[in-house]
């Protein structure tokens, strides 16, 4: 990261004054660890830190004060000349490459059990008021709004910075619905398939696991000890006379109702090929989607990645329900509502729904969660009038179990992926 900030700002004072400052990457280094020492001891200004009466020694002997405020001014993140006008469309677009360096690293963090997903404020009251916010009965009202989600120690480990109402559109943009909005609010066509998989756990081959697991774990005594869990299983049936069948050893498939299940599904399954659609994957729920400006290249696009993946199923033995997946487009274009996509499987075209449900989350042709927190609302409207019903006055249960009984029925319905639909405008009716 550092190299290429070198380069870049070479190249960029070479483009505006027809000099090179030629900086190396040790120099950049060295610069940005003065920046810090001054976040340390504040002046009222830069030249301050050098002045007789107002030295700063850990700055001043650093670097002399012109060459600092030269390679300041020629600073430079990306080289303006290589970026296209798609690209520019993102406000951060100066600033992208180390903001995506810098998330790649965040997803590096081994993840916690518990994650929390909320907005944080980067202080800031500077002239730079492109994507800057305010936010009234803040502590800091001033400032970037970044999205974040950090383990239970507080470790970063993943964020998005919040760019106002329509975000940028990222070419490798990994933010999920996120992401399918704002190629929405760009007139851009979303197309989804929702794959689903025959008996996904059961059929996992176990020699192929075996394999996988090996070039993941470098320990084949870790990985003996884990293949025990799937290996040597074996059931009979009995009925409720007494009469049993003979003992089948079964050969495939990962025991299901356990923690170490979906982790070795997902080992299994780490490995699937690259394609134009981005890839989407809870367990065995799987989905991709491509987004593409007309209805002709969303089809031959998903036609093309859906014959990639499922000659990789046939390849490790996964079979993919064709009756059972479907399809949906997402796009903000009345006339075309009724328009359906035709993606085909084996010749036969997979069902196309209006507003199916992945994870749970009723997901309809626009993405504002209409459909789906009426359905919320229903559920959760129901189950109060239940809990009314045990309130009684004199015959009623106690406060203890009333509060118990609302948490687990009222509270698991209304909060169930609230992060994804609380900024809907339909949550607030």
């Amino acid at each position: 990261m550092v190299e290429a900030l070198a380069q870049n700002t070479n190249e960029y004072s070479f483009q505006e004054r027809g000099t090179s400052v030629n900086t190396t990457a040790k120099e950049i280094e060295k610069m940005l660890g003065m920046y810090l020492k001054m976040g340390l001891v504040q002046m009222a200004g830069t030249r301050m830190y050098w002045e007789t009466e107002t030295r700063y020694s850990p700055v001043a002997d650093v670097m002399p004060r012109n060459r600092f405020q030269s390679l300041l001014t020629s600073l430079h993140f990306v080289n303006n000349m290589t970026v296209s006008e798609t690209e520019k469309k993102d406000k951060l677009w100066k600033l992208r490459l180390w903001l995506d360096s810098f998330r790649e690293k965040c997803l590096q963090v081994v993840p916690e059990e518990h994650n929390s997903v909320d907005e944080m404020m980067i202080p800031f009251k500077g002239k730079f008021s492109r994507i800057k916010q305010y936010m009234r009965g803040k502590p800091n009202p001033w400032g970037f709004k970044v999205w974040v989600r950090t383990g239970i120690s507080g470790m970063m480990c993943d964020f998005d910075v919040f760019q106002g109402s329509v975000n940028g559109i990222r070419a490798k943009s990994e933010l999920g619905l996120s992401g399918h909005r704002g190629q929405l609010q760009d007139n851009e066509k979303a197309g989804v398939v929702y794959l689903d998989l025959t008996a996904a756990y059961d059929t996992v081959w176990n020699r192929g696991l075996h394999l996988k697991l090996l070039r993941t774990i470098p320990d084949r005594h870790m990985v003996k000890f884990i293949m025990e869990t799937p290996s040597n299983r074996s059931f009979n049936l009995q009925t409720s006379s007494g009469q049993c069948s003979r003992l089948r050893r079964l050969k495939n498939g990962v025991p299901q109702g356990s923690v170490l299940s979906p982790m070795l599904f997902n080992v299994y399954i780490h490995d699937l090929p690259d394609t134009a659609s981005r890839k989407y994957g809870y367990a065995d729920d799987l989905a991709i989607m491509l987004s593409r400006p007309t209805w002709k290249a969303m089809e031959e696009g998903l036609n093309e990645d859906m014959g990639t993946l499922v000659a990789y199923l046939q390849r490790w033995r996964l079979q993919l329900s064709v009756g059972k997946s479907v399809t949906a487009a997402y796009h903000p274009s009345t006339s075309e509502a009724r328009r359906e996509l035709e993606v085909r499987v084996d010749n036969k075209c997979l069902e196309v729904q209006q507003a199916p449900k992945y994870l749970g989350v009723r997901l309809y042709r626009t993405l504002s969660f209409k459909q789906h927190l009426e359905e919320v609302k229903a559920k959760v409207t129901s189950r109060v009038a239940l809990i009314r019903r045990l309130a009684g006055t004199t015959w009623g249960v106690s406060a203890k179990t009333l509060r118990i009984s609302t948490q687990a029925l009222v509270f698991s319905a209304a909060e169930y992926c609230a992060p994804v639909w609380s900024r809907s405008p339909h949550a607030r009716k």
